[in-house]
């Protein structure tokens, strides 16, 4: 699966000063509110204008080396955020904020 991005610069704004963070939603083909999950964490960063960039990936190896225990998932800044779990912008929205310093 190619990777997909939303990049909107905001530096520093998560504590993460002047490097672009890089946010993968684990996904796999059969599970339909994977794919969905891509499009709300897309909307999610941008609505928070943070400097990030979005991957889809369906590499379960590295999932699982990420510590992904289900799907979707999304990592971000080397922390499983959610798993197993189909949220809505807001809940990504917070989400995202726990990364912040």
């Amino acid at each position: 699966m190619e990777a997909r991005g939303v990049r909107i610069s905001l530096k520093g704004q998560m504590g993460i000063a002047a490097k672009e963070l890089e946010i993968t939603v684990f996904v796999t083909d059969r599970c339909a509110n994977c794919r969905a999950q891509i499009g709300v964490v897309e909307r999610a960063v941008a609505q928070l204008g943070l400097d990030a960039k979005v991957k889809a990936s369906e590499d379960v190896m590295a999932a699982v080396s990420a510590g992904v225990m289900g799907f979707p998932a999304i990592v971000a800044g080397g922390k499983v955020l959610s798993a197993a779990q189909k949220l809505n912008e807001q809940e990504v929205k917070s989400l995202l904020d726990q990364l912040k310093a």
